[in-house]
C-alpha cells in the first residue's frame, strides 16, 4: 500500500515537472528577449550623443527602476548634462531632474537619547563665524541656531566624533 501511494506521488511530481518545464522555459526566454529601447539608449551614450540619450534613459529609468546600469547612466547624463551651464541657480535646476524624494519620518528617533547612548554632550554654539554651521569637539557638539539644516548639521557633528573614537581605537 505505501509503495502504492509513493509510486503515485512520484508520478504525480513527474507530470507536474513536465508540465511547468516548458512554461518555464518560455517565460526565461521571454525575459532573455533584449529591450530594442535599452538597447538603443546604451548605443547613444556609448556613441556619447548623451543629448538624445537623456530622454531615452529617462523611460528606461521609470520602467526599470531597479536597473542599476540604467540609474548609473541616467544619475551621470543628468548631472553631466549641466557641466558647462554657467549660471550656478539654472545649474542647480537643471539638476532637479525627476521626482521629489520624500523621506519617511522616524517615529522612534531621539536625538537626545542618541546623544546619551554615544555620551555625547550638546553645548550652546559659540563661534561668532557666519559660515560655520556646527562644530564638534572631544565629546561636545554645538549647532548653529541658525545652521540651513539643523538635522542634518547635527547628525554630521555626532557622525565626527562616532569617526573619531573609531578612528582612535584602531590606531590604539
Amino acid at each position: 500500500m505505501q509503495v502504492f501511494i509513493r509510486h503515485q506521488a512520484l508520478t504525480l511530481s513527474f507530470a507536474i515537472l513536465l508540465f511547468v518545464s516548458p512554461l518555464c522555459t518560455v517565460l526565461v526566454r521571454a525575459q532573455d528577449q533584449p529591450d530594442p529601447e535599452r538597447a538603443r539608449a546604451f548605443q547613444l551614450y556609448d556613441e556619447a550623443k548623451y543629448s538624445e540619450a537623456l530622454p531615452a534613459f529617462e523611460k528606461l529609468a521609470a520602467k526599470y527602476p531597479e536597473d542599476r546600469d540604467v540609474l548609473r547612466v541616467y544619475g551621470f547624463l543628468v548631472i553631466g548634462r549641466t557641466a558647462y551651464e554657467k549660471d550656478a541657480a539654472a545649474r542647480k535646476e537643471a539638476r532637479r531632474h525627476g521626482p521629489e524624494l520624500e523621506l519617511p519620518p522616524l517615529p522612534n528617533w531621539d536625538a537626545q537619547l542618541a546623544l546619551k547612548n554615544l555620551d555625547i554632550t550638546q553645548v550652546p554654539f559659540t563661534k561668532p563665524n557666519g559660515n560655520i554651521q556646527g562644530y564638534a569637539c572631544q565629546r561636545e557638539i554645538a549647532i548653529n541656531p541658525l545652521a540651513q539644516l539643523p538635522r542634518k548639521t547635527f547628525l554630521h557633528e555626532v557622525a565626527h566624533l562616532c569617526w573619531l573614537r573609531s578612528y582612535v581605537a584602531l590606531s590604539a
